[in-house]
């Protein structure tokens, strides 16, 4: 079970880690566009390492990469085999139900998100319908007091477009050019697929919400997809933008966005000092160095996986080894049929 002991290790490391270290990095700040990679992989690193520590439980004498090839031609005198001790009846056993009910909740929760937000952005674009005058490059102005300023991406199967919302009370808070640097904010999200992102995390959340990971995760990457999107502005216009931030968030008025994002939607005094300092991003090597971590990061859990059970026995399912060995733990002393055996 080292593969397996090394796999859980992993997982425990990076869920503390993430939850209590990875949120006071200053280069997150720095590069948002390498730090959203940086959650994405641990997410999947997080995830994918306790889904294959908890295989390779189901067979202790296999790795967890091994095991998967064994589920994949699993056989019933392989199953009586492994059920015919004691102690790895109970360890696959429980390795299972973790591993199913695991499965159902992310997969439920996920899909059940995704409907939800489908139908709350249909049922807020039916409303806008009804209020709103087309602008240019996809803008809707809505008449409202509210100075808000939000985006929501378009979705093929629905046959709606990328959209902008921006309510009178926004346009008459900020100038032109502040205005401008906003909505270029807001198109910068819809490039980048923010939405779906921020959707993601949210619904992993709303999945687990005990574990505290997800719930630090959702909201460094809310976060960061709105620095990357702050990134959009040029050196010379990043005061102008924490301008429009703070005339936007003065307001404390905000309408709804149908899990849409908007301008001042994250940590806005923050986003506010980073644009009112120099921009400092990271340099070519650091970010070379950092994105080697990442795919390290993201392959570890293979690695891990192709580590061997650490047992003795080994699992030949469906072999005449395999046969044998099950007829004589379980008792029944059965022979081997000519045509098992090959003669």
């Amino acid at each position: 079970m080292i593969g397996a002991a090394l796999l859980l290790a992993f997982f425990a490391t990076m869920l503390l880690a993430c939850q209590y270290a990875l949120p006071s990095a200053t280069w997150l700040h720095r590069a948002p566009r390498l730090g959203i990679a940086v959650w994405q992989v641990a997410i999947a690193a997080v995830t994918v390492s306790f889904v294959l520590g908890m295989m390779a439980l189901t067979m202790p004498g296999l790795s967890a990469a091994a095991a998967l090839a064994e589920f994949a031609r699993a056989c019933v005198i392989e199953l009586q085999r492994q059920y015919a001790h004691p102690g790895w009846a109970t360890l696959t056993t429980v390795s299972l139900a973790i591993l199913g009910l695991l499965a159902w909740r992310m997969t439920s929760t996920l899909w059940s998100q995704r409907r939800a937000d489908l139908r709350a952005h249909r049922d807020h674009l039916a409303d806008l319908a009804l209020v709103a005058e087309p602008g240019h490059q996809g803008v809707l102005n809505v008449d409202h007091e509210a100075a808000a300023v939000y985006c929501l991406p378009g979705n093929r199967r629905a046959g709606t477009h990328d959209t902008v919302v921006v309510t009178t009370g926004a346009r008459a808070a900020l100038t032109d050019a502040q205005l401008d640097l906003v909505l270029r904010h807001e198109h910068a999200h819809l490039n980048s697929r923010h939405a779906r992102l921020v959707a993601r995390a949210r619904a992993l959340n709303r999945a687990f919400p005990r574990v505290g990971f997800f719930r630090v995760a959702r909201e460094q990457l809310a976060l960061l997809a709105e620095l990357q999107a702050d990134d959009a502005a040029r050196a010379d216009e990043r005061r102008s933008l924490a301008g429009a931030l703070y005339q936007l968030a003065i307001r404390n008025q905000r309408v709804p966005t149908a899990n849409g994002l908007s301008a001042t939607g994250s940590d806005v005094i923050l986003r506010a000092r980073r644009l009112m300092r120099p921009h400092e991003p990271l340099g070519r090597t650091a970010q070379t160095i950092l994105a080697t971590s990442i795919l390290l990061l993201g392959a570890t859990p293979v690695v891990l996986s192709l580590i061997p059970g650490g047992l003795s026995e080994s699992h030949d399912c469906c072999s005449t080894t395999g046969v044998v060995a099950a007829s004589e733990a379980s008792g029944t002393g059965a022979t081997i049929s000519p045509a098992l055996s090959g003669r």
